[in-house]
């Protein structure tokens, strides 16, 4: 089996006709399989994928559950499954446009041995608007490092290709954390670079649920902080600790500014900042404590 691809399901029942549409139209030169890890839904998101494998049983194959078993274990479930020498993965509620899709992945890494992960452009469609957007993520070279993508990501799940590098994932992988997706990059990239195609392929929907605001925006931080810390774990990215732990701090300043006043992590955090800025040479002690008692100053005015 030349390709994989992988999807996570969860209540997607409203979304998987233009998801199963956008993976089927798919014109390949390579062996595919669809291979979807179905959680336990409150909706018809099973019966929908049932009737789908159904029709095209040779192509699709489904990991169902007998109970929630959450987002992470249903990926660790998923993924070790997958007989791909590469992996490609689209959630149920976002879907493919290009037919090509695969077809100029597989070439693209065919092609790149350095390579070890593909991505694309790709619209965003705002559910409550009703209206497709551009790609928020800064882009602008072809190739991308680890280092690159430790300091920020400009991956879209849904539009990468990978080589299948990490089977199989241990059950305690990626424990504790609410996002996957970030953390499996950096920890592939350690073999290569990422290769981006300046093409629209694929639609990430962006659902009511993720409608921005302060706490939301705060809540992805500690999330991603939480992902950090994860990392920093693993022995394979040890020549790249100094990149984790500058860029883990400056997300804990992005933290602490968004904390209310009296919440006791604020001033924890800020000392933490302050520490690990001189400890790393980011900025002198003196000009860290100026920046400290201007931060201070910005969160009351915040609270105002």
């Amino acid at each position: 089996m030349q390709i994989t691809v992988l999807s996570m399901v969860y209540n997607h029942a409203p979304y998987l006709k233009n998801f199963f549409e956008g993976v089927l139209a798919q014109q390949v030169d390579a062996t595919y399989e669809l291979l979807i890890g179905i959680d336990e839904c409150d909706d018809d998101s099973l019966e929908i994928c049932r009737s789908y494998q159904q029709q095209y049983p040779e192509i699709i194959k489904l990991i169902t559950y007998s109970n929630r078993v959450g987002m992470v274990n249903n990926f660790i479930e998923t993924y070790n499954a997958s007989k791909g020498k590469y992996i490609a993965i689209c959630e149920g509620d976002d879907y493919w446009t290009d037919p090509l899709k695969l077809q100029k992945q597989f070439n693209a890494l065919e092609e790149n041995p350095k390579a070890v992960l593909c991505f694309t452009d790709i619209e965003i469609y705002d559910q409550e608007a009703g209206m497709f957007s551009p790609n928020w993520a800064q882009i602008t070279k072809q190739r991308y490092t680890v280092e690159e993508i430790i300091t920020s990501n400009c991956i879209s799940t849904c539009t990468v290709m990978f080589r299948n590098f990490l089977m199989p994932v241990q059950e305690d992988s990626f424990k504790g954390l609410s996002m996957i997706d970030w953390p499996l990059y950096v920890q592939l990239l350690v073999n290569g670079d990422a290769l981006y195609l300046n093409q629209k392929m694929a639609v990430y929907r962006q659902s009511l649920g993720s409608t921005f605001s302060k706490n939301t925006v705060l809540e992805s931080l500690l999330k991603k902080k939480r992902a950090y810390e994860y990392l920093l774990t693993i022995p394979a990215l040890d020549p790249f600790k100094y990149t984790l732990l500058k860029a883990y701090y400056h997300h804990v300043y992005a933290i602490a500014i968004r904390l209310p006043q009296d919440d006791a992590r604020k001033k924890v955090f800020l000392k933490q900042v302050i520490i690990s800025f001189s400890r790393f040479n980011i900025i002198n002690p003196v000009k860290a404590m100026v920046r400290f008692l201007f931060w201070k100053k910005l969160a009351v005015i915040e609270t105002l």
